[in-house]
């Protein structure tokens, strides 16, 4: 627990030193080494002990990943722009936390779809993880449902953290939605543009 405090604190150390002290430097190179040596060791340190072929050590090297690659960006390539701190932090955390103003989140859905919706998906995934804490072993049909069943309904926990989102922004936030509604398209091009966008 300590370890991983630790991890976070350097992180947002780093994102405070690219932001005041590597991001005003006037060299374009020197930003780059500097922003790119920060990201690379905190990468490092960040995912040495984590257990191979893990998933959640894949999505921290993913997320460690993703968070350099936006800073190297804002920091190096992004500075005629003028960002204040606050906002510099939100773009390089959107990669974690996709909060978006509410006005700009197309085709929401009210609030208590979302709790219906978590409440249902609870209940389904609650039932699947009963069902195969007693059914048998080996590979059958009906496993392979429920598990693909069981990937489908995982998604609660995006529900809710919209749903932490919009009561705490007083619905003038969200989170991106996971599903981009392609139903909703006025013609074929613009289906497969949300389909694989």
């Amino acid at each position: 627990m300590a370890v991983s405090l630790f991890i976070v604190i350097s992180w947002f150390v780093c994102i405070l030193t690219c932001y005041y002290v590597i991001r005003p430097i006037s060299i374009k190179l020197v930003r780059f080494i500097l922003t790119s040596f920060l990201c690379i060791l905190l990468s490092y340190i960040t995912c040495q002990n984590l257990p191979r072929f893990d998933s959640l050590g894949t999505f921290t090297v993913a997320i460690c990943w993703l968070i350099s690659i936006r800073l190297i960006s804002l920091t190096s390539f992004s500075t005629t722009t003028l960002l204040t701190f606050q906002t510099f932090l939100l773009k390089t955390l959107w990669v974690c936390f996709p909060i978006s103003p509410r006005k700009t989140a197309q085709n929401q859905w009210p609030i208590i779809f979302s709790i219906i919706l978590i409440i249902i998906k609870l209940l389904i995934n609650h039932w699947i993880y009963r069902w195969m804490t007693k059914c048998e072993m080996g590979v059958s049909y009906k496993g392979i449902f429920m598990f693909y069943l069981l990937l489908i309904t995982i998604s609660y926990v995006i529900e809710i953290e919209m749903v932490f989102v919009r009561i705490l922004t007083l619905d003038k936030y969200t989170l991106e939605s996971f599903t981009n509604f392609p139903i909703f398209s006025t013609s074929l091009r613009e289906f497969w543009g949300r389909r694989y966008n």
